[in-house]
């Protein structure tokens, strides 16, 4: 691999760690050291950002979608179909500037042809409205609830929430969390 490394890991399992080029979206799988387990720890992506992982990555049917920040402490979102989006931005002087204001999170129940509801199915979107839909897939939501109300049953981890589990509801709340921190800055400045 050329360019910029940025190590990752998966999202649900907080294991199977990749290395992605930030230019190209090529990944190759980091072996594991089992004497020298990485620890991954409950820190969400909007706080990685100087960290060894700088984010998450999540498959869903064969498509991979990521969300890491980069080398230039750019949030990026890359989708299964190589879409590379920029989100957020953190300048030298430390301000956060949301380099895709108009962009909209989405994340709704789905729903078949005739507009029934998918049962444990959700829609992840994000939105330009002068662009249209950027990128939308339909998963299994249902399969990482589950996930969280076993682990919720098996240890006591008071800040653990759905979007530890759940690569898409985290990355909802990382965004929204960001423009909320961007939109006060600008207001203060």
């Amino acid at each position: 691999m050329t360019g910029m490394h940025i190590r990752l890991y998966r999202h649900d399992t907080a294991g199977d760690f990749i290395d992605i080029d930030d230019a190209t979206g090529i990944w190759c799988a980091v072996p594991q050291d089992p004497d020298h387990p990485p620890l991954i720890g409950a820190m969400p992506v909007t706080m990685r950002v100087g960290e060894e992982f700088r984010g998450s990555y999540t498959i869903e049917d064969d498509r991979r979608c990521y969300l890491y920040w980069n080398d230039e402490r750019e949030l990026v979102f890359r989708t299964h179909d190589g879409r590379r989006l920029s989100l957020f931005r953190y300048e030298a002087d430390g301000a956060l500037t949301d380099l895709a204001p108009d962009l909209q999170v989405q994340l709704e129940p789905a729903t078949d042809g005739d507009g029934r509801e998918m049962t444990g199915m959700s829609v992840f979107s994000l939105r330009d409205p002068a662009q249209g839909t950027l990128y939308e897939i339909t998963y299994d939501s249902l399969a990482y609830a589950r996930m969280f109300g076993i682990a919720s049953m098996l240890t006591f981890i008071p800040d653990e929430e759905l979007g530890d589990f759940d690569f898409f509801v985290g990355a909802k709340r990382a965004i929204e969390e960001l423009r909320t921190s961007a939109g006060r800055a600008t207001m203060a400045g």
